[in-house]
């Protein structure tokens, strides 16, 4: 007679999910997670209907029960699966503590109505801000916890009876939203500047979530020469554009070296230049505003007032001597209207919008220049022009489907 035949040794995972009761245990971890997801819809749903009126216009919770509930699950993975008394109390208290916390969220929510801010604090009660009393409202992508990958939107209400406050929000097409409906009350609406993680951050979003940040900074599908300091025919189906502070030097000196290439395709209506301000510096950013206050009255005057503030190097450019150059050098603007329209929200918009962008576009240090969207590499005043001009017209080449050679 043959041997007989032994059974193969089973790992010890496996003997553990043969034992009886292990899926009865799973099931009742799953059930547990169902459980605390079906408590957060429920949570909302309830806070909506008591709290936020049908011609709200945003809404937003600020407490989130997720925490409680990785405390949760964490808690039971350690502890379901025995069954002391300790275990069992632990268990208990976590659900105690997810309860706390759901009932809290309950009375902690913000949102805006015809009347104007509604904001509670969790049980200080509701405080409601006028639309009569808000002077200026401020958006502003900021990341939270610093380190981490989660962008916040912060819209700060300035009040004209009583101390500024803040409301974040997470959800960006409540607040696009909300931008548009704070307009309509016709109270100035500025969107400040980002730093870099911010914009890197809006980059990696997914594309739904990223328009929706755009379209607050107004940078969703932007004409990009509406409006702006260009040189050429708005037409033209190949953009160059120079990222960079109207006092930096050695931006116009590449400015003038590129142009002195492509002077011929930008006057046949080919090619066009674009100005996007990105100030670094105090008086970059006062002059900056004056530039575009200047453009506003006569963008022809524009690439002059550039060429005379970048040739001043280390002069320093306050208002007074801002004003004192457009007198001087400008004739035909006006740099009493130039000074008032300094502080101006639309002046302040146009270049923050600008200096967003251009993080957006990936422009990381000054100089900078992109053909139609594409940045140039290591464009430097160390270059000479022929290799400078030789770069772009490779990139134009590609963007019009000719061939380099």
């Amino acid at each position: 007679m043959g041997k007989k035949r032994q059974r193969k040794k089973l790992p010890a995972g496996y003997k553990k999910i043969k034992e009886p009761g292990f899926w009865a245990q799973l099931l009742k971890v799953l059930l547990f997670m169902a459980g605390l997801a079906v408590l957060h819809y429920i949570l909302d749903w309830l806070q909506r209907r008591l709290f936020f009126p049908q011609d709200g216009w945003a809404f937003y919770s600020t407490v989130n029960i997720l925490p409680a509930f990785l405390i949760a699950f964490l808690v039971m993975l350690g502890w379901w699966m025995g069954s002391s008394r300790r275990s069992k109390a632990i268990l208990l208290g976590t659900y105690a503590a997810v309860a706390a916390i759901s009932v809290l969220s309950l009375l902690t929510y913000q949102y805006l109505d015809k009347d104007g801010i509604h904001v509670n604090r969790f049980w200080s009660g509701e405080k409601l801000t006028p639309w009569s009393s808000v002077s200026q409202v401020a958006f502003e992508p900021r990341m939270s916890g610093g380190k981490t990958n989660h962008l916040q939107i912060r819209s700060t209400f300035f009040s004209k009876e009583a101390e500024a406050f803040t409301l974040i929000w997470v959800d960006k097409r409540e607040i696009s939203t909300a931008k548009k409906k704070i307009q309509a009350q016709k109270i100035p609406v500025t969107v400040r500047p980002m730093d870099l993680a911010e914009a890197r951050a809006i980059n990696r979003y997914k594309e739904d979530n990223r328009n929706a940040v755009l379209e607050l900074l107004d940078l969703k599908d932007p004409a990009p020469s509406a409006g702006r300091p260009i040189m050429g025919s708005t037409k033209a189906k190949v953009e160059i554009a120079q990222v960079c502070a109207v006092t930096d030097n050695e931006c116009l000196k590449l400015h003038d070296e590129i142009y002195e290439a492509f002077k011929d395709s930008v006057m046949n209506n080919e090619i066009r230049f674009r100005f996007i301000h990105y100030p670094v510096l105090e008086d970059s950013e006062t002059a900056a505003y004056a530039g575009e206050a200047i453009f506003r009255q006569n963008p022809l005057s524009f690439q002059k007032y550039f060429r005379e503030i970048a040739s001043r190097r280390g002069a320093s450019w306050t208002s007074a001597n801002l004003a004192t150059l457009i007198q001087t050098r400008l004739p035909g603007i006006d740099a009493d209207r130039v000074m008032r329209e300094l502080n101006t929200v639309s002046v302040y918009n146009a270049v923050s919008r600008d200096h967003n962008e251009a993080l957006l576009m990936g422009a990381e240090e000054t100089p900078a220049f992109f053909v139609n969207g594409r940045k140039l590499p290591d464009v430097t005043a160390d270059k000479s022009k022929e290799e400078i001009s030789k770069e772009i017209q490779a990139v134009i080449n590609e963007a019009l489907g000719k061939s380099s050679f």
